[in-house]
């Protein structure tokens, strides 16, 4: 809605009603066509423009991977914790909180707290980004995470909103809130999900704790 003359309007009765009224059909067969259709039809040239125009993932992509890794960095220095960070260039985008000795593979902690985005889907408003416990499944990631769902069970049963799942990266996490109009205050923005992942940490850092100690026991560190 726009303020116009002190008063709400919207875009609709801004500009004029009539100019997004679509053109009639006319014709044999013109019951096969619907007002969405009809809309789409005549007014198709703006619609495509606006849709090459959507920058949302893009632009998303680049915050988040810009401004979380030292906002989680903080986080996790709170816990003794530290963080690893793969791009949204490398396919599923995340921000890993694990302890420093925490043995990796490819690179990748093999137990470790995040937060995690698609890519391709991302769109703050809706979230499209999750937090949970990631197992990096290609270091005897099957056992690792058996473990950990043993450790964490009790604590689950526990918590309103975390469950059990089958993903076999990601045996728990919780799908994020979307942030209505967060471009418009970032800061508030990034101090959300450093919240919920603060709160996911917190939750589950004795389970990833105790995991480290099984997997050096698996002979793994």
């Amino acid at each position: 809605m726009d303020a116009i003359g002190g008063k709400e309007h919207s875009v609709s009765e801004a500009v004029g009603a009539e100019a997004f009224e679509p053109l009639p059909v006319a014709g044999e067969g013109g019951e096969l066509f619907d007002a969405p259709s009809l809309f789409y039809l005549t007014h198709q040239e703006a619609i495509d423009e606006w849709a090459r125009l959507r920058q949302v993932a893009i632009r998303a992509n680049e915050w988040l991977s810009t401004v979380m890794p030292p906002r989680l960095e903080e986080v996790a220095a709170t816990m003794g914790f530290t963080v690893s960070h793969r791009p949204a260039s490398q396919g599923e985008a995340w921000i890993l909180l694990h302890p420093p000795e925490m043995p990796t593979h490819d690179g990748r902690p093999i137990l470790a707290i995040g937060l995690a985005w698609s890519p391709t889907s991302i769109n703050l408003a809706t979230t499209g980004l999750w937090a949970g416990v990631r197992v990096e499944t290609g270091a005897s990631g099957v056992g690792v995470r058996e473990l950990f769902l043993q450790d964490a069970q009790r604590h689950l049963e526990a918590e309103a909103g975390w469950k059990l799942s089958g993903d076999a990266s990601w045996p728990t996490y919780r799908y994020l809130n979307g942030v209505q109009r967060w471009w418009t205050d970032l800061d508030d923005c990034r101090e959300r999900l450093a919240g919920e992942v603060a709160a996911t940490a917190n939750r589950f850092r004795d389970s990833v704790v105790a995991g480290l100690d099984r997997i050096r026991g698996m002979g793994q560190a």
